[in-house]
């Protein structure tokens, strides 16, 4: 009877067996990274390492890291003695990632639900795929809505590239999507302004075997506001 329980749970949720990094950049966050941070570390799914990289802020969001990583070693963080933008943040983050899978995430937006990572590796995992992209929740004036995008269908590098420049996933942002680490070897971020996610991602999503695409949101981008990466006027 164990054993059947046993199997059932196995077969029911992510198998912990996909370690993921999870890359958070940080500028002056002090406002918001607390609600970012709690939404990541209290996910059901446990087996992740965060890397979250401070660039040089001057408000307390060094302070509030410091706090996280003495409570939970899955925190590391890391200090950047010059500001140099959140591209560069990524790329330092990715040369530290160690987990078998790799996300990234602002530090003003959050994870809606507690079992996000949990649902979307078991995606990951069942469709045996190198990139998972996950439709935004858009928080604007205190109200939720959710991106319209094509939903449950593996598709191919060159369809991703096309639909992705296409703006077809309604975003060219490389948060709330999941990416093989194995796919990010070459891939960096170039700090060319708001666009800098354009040309990693459209590079990524050509070196991929395939691409899933699903309806599971949880990403919920908080548009509130106005951060180092998105400023007022673009």
């Amino acid at each position: 009877m164990f054993n059947f329980f046993r199997k059932f749970w196995i077969h029911g949720k992510a198998k912990p067996t996909l370690k993921l990094s999870v890359i958070v950049p940080t500028f002056n966050s002090e406002v918001y990274l607390d609600r970012c941070l709690k939404s990541i570390l209290n996910q059901t799914y446990s087996n992740f390492e965060l890397i979250v990289i401070d660039d040089h802020s001057n408000d307390l969001t060094l302070s509030i890291l410091e706090s996280y990583k003495l409570s939970d070693n899955r925190v590391n963080v890391i200090k950047k003695k010059q500001n140099m933008g959140s591209g560069h943040s990524r790329n330092l983050g990715i040369s530290l990632a160690k987990g078998d899978v790799v996300t990234f995430i602002d530090s003003d937006d959050y994870l809606k639900d507690l079992n996000f990572f949990e649902d979307c590796l078991k995606i990951f995992s069942d469709c045996n795929t190198d990139c998972l992209i996950t439709p935004y929740l858009r928080q604007k004036n205190g109200a939720i809505t959710k991106d319209l995008i094509l939903c449950k269908k593996t598709i191919s590098s060159d369809l991703a590239v096309n639909l992705y420049l296409a703006r077809k996933f309604r975003t060219h942002a490389s948060c709330g999507k999941f990416f093989a680490r194995s796919l990010l070897e070459h891939p960096r971020y170039i700090e060319i302004g708001y666009s800098q996610d354009v040309i990693f991602m459209a590079e990524c999503l050509s070196r991929a075997r395939k691409v899933y695409v699903t309806n599971r949101a949880g990403y919920v981008y908080f548009n509130d506001n106005f951060s180092a990466t998105r400023p007022k006027t673009i």
